[in-house]
């Protein structure tokens, strides 16, 4: 069960978040975690979204390189025929 506010991975059944989400309420109460908790985990998921799109924009440049060699070695395949 994903909590929709902080989007942590709950075990089916749970009825309240870490974050301070209630389920039932579908609203956030006090969080369980304290403070330097909360910052810490803020912290991480940022560093997470942050190291998806760096790894995401190496990805794209990879497969544009690499379309771009395919279309230059089948291009000297076609002309050398």
């Amino acid at each position: 069960m994903d909590c929709p506010h902080c989007k942590l991975i709950n075990p089916p059944g749970t009825r309240r978040c870490e974050c301070g989400y209630d389920f039932d309420a579908g609203v956030v109460l006090d969080s369980y975690l304290t403070d330097n908790e909360q910052i810490a985990i803020a912290e991480n998921r940022a560093m997470n979204q942050s190291t998806r799109r760096f790894y995401g924009w190496r990805l794209a440049r990879l497969l544009i390189i690499m379309a771009v060699a395919l279309a230059y070695f089948i291009k000297e395949w076609v002309l050398s025929e």
